[in-house]
C-alpha cells in the first residue's frame, strides 16, 4: 500500500515511477502473486523503454525481474532470454553476477550441467570481489 499511495502521490512524469513498479513486482513475486508481478514489471519496462537508452543499467534490473517472473511459471526459455537482454544493459559489477547466477540456474534446470556449473563459479568469483564477505 506504501508504494500504491507513492504512484499516487508522484507525478506521471517522475523519474521513480517505474522503480515503484519495480518493488511492486518484486513484492508480487514474493508473494507468488505472479500475474500482477508481471504486469508491474512490464509497466515498469514500458516507461523505462521510452525514457531511457536500452542499455541503461535501470533495463538490466527490470529485465532481470521479468526473467525471475518466467523462471518462476516454468518458462525456461523466455527467462533465459530476458537475463540474456539483461546482461547486455551497463549493469554494475553485482547485479551483472546475480543475472549470470540466474542463467546458470536456468542451464541447471534444463540439464545444462557444465554449461550451468561454469556460469555459476564466475557468478560467485564476481559476487566475491564485490562483496568479499
Amino acid at each position: 500500500s506504501y508504494f500504491h499511495m507513492i504512484l499516487q502521490i508522484l507525478p506521471k512524469d517522475h523519474e521513480h515511477v517505474a522503480s515503484v513498479y519495480d518493488h511492486i513486482g518484486y513484492l508480487n513475486m514474493r508473494a507468488q502473486n505472479w500475474n500482477e508481478a508481471y504486469r508491474n514489471f512490464r509497466l515498469a519496462y514500458d516507461i523505462k523503454k521510452c525514457r531511457l537508452r536500452s542499455d541503461h543499467p535501470s533495463f538490466g534490473m527490470t529485465l532481470n525481474s521479468i526473467g525471475n517472473y518466467y523462471q518462476a511459471i516454468g518458462d525456461y526459455t523466455e527467462a533465459q532470454n530476458y537475463y540474456s537482454k539483461a546482461l547486455l544493459c551497463k549493469n554494475d559489477q553485482h547485479s551483472a553476477a546475480i543475472t549470470t547466477l540466474n542463467i546458470g540456474q536456468v542451464l541447471a534446470i534444463n540439464g545444462e550441467f557444465e554449461n550451468a556449473l561454469s556460469l555459476v563459479i564466475e557468478g560467485r568469483d564476481s559476487l566475491q570481489q564485490t562483496m568479499p564477505y
